[in-house]
């Protein structure tokens, strides 16, 4: 079948009507692909915004996550001789000290006070310096805390020269408000391990 073209007679003559495809000027193709190119550059700006405002959102929520607080406390007990050799836990009553502290020492530091644990818990700290480093004290850098955690920060220091020959065990014993977030203890700028089970009832 032809539909390329169409044939007539007139005057004699032979006549060919073309039907020749009607092409796109030059500067309907530069319009074309110059419309294309602005809705990828739309799209690619849209994509990258999209991106930077998820990622903002991600660190500001992080961040806010991350903020810590100053937390409230009181130096219960401190000193060199302590009855436990290594050992951070948190407790709520009386009763791991009445088990695990030998009653001269409760009865020093008052630890069998039912008031101590009045919307309060103690953190208790104990160390041994077996390596003989002349470590006597546990300096309290601070405690803090945010909505999942809270924060205890110290370092093992010689506070003392002149007892370095003597291995002593240091410990500190503080108050803080009660709660049961998860617990992060750093020690001398770095964090110890998993502390599940730090929490006496």
């Amino acid at each position: 079948m032809r539909t390329g073209h169409c044939y007539t007679h007139q005057s004699g003559a032979l006549k060919v009507w073309g039907l020749t495809p009607q092409l796109p000027s030059s500067r309907k193709i530069v319009s074309c692909g110059l419309n294309v190119l602005q809705k990828m550059n739309m799209y690619i700006k849209f994509l990258m915004t999209s991106v930077l405002l998820g990622f903002m959102l991600t660190e500001t929520l992080y961040s806010q996550d991350e903020q810590l607080h100053n937390v409230a406390h009181a130096t219960i007990a401190q000193g060199t001789y302590s009855p436990i050799e290594e050992l951070q836990i948190v407790c709520f009553n009386k009763f791991f000290n009445k088990d695990y502290l030998p009653k001269e020492f409760q009865k020093k530091y008052k630890l069998d006070d039912t008031t101590l644990y009045k919307k309060k818990m103690l953190v208790e700290i104990f160390h041994s310096d077996k390596a003989k480093k002349g470590l006597d004290s546990i300096e309290l850098v601070g405690i803090k805390e945010n909505d999942n955690k809270l924060v205890v920060e110290y370092n093992l220091v010689n506070s003392n020269a002149e007892n370095d020959e003597m291995q002593l065990a240091p410990f500190l014993i503080v108050q803080v408000p009660k709660s049961k977030k998860e617990v992060k203890f750093i020690v001398n700028g770095v964090e110890l391990g998993k502390t599940s089970g730090v929490y006496v009832d």
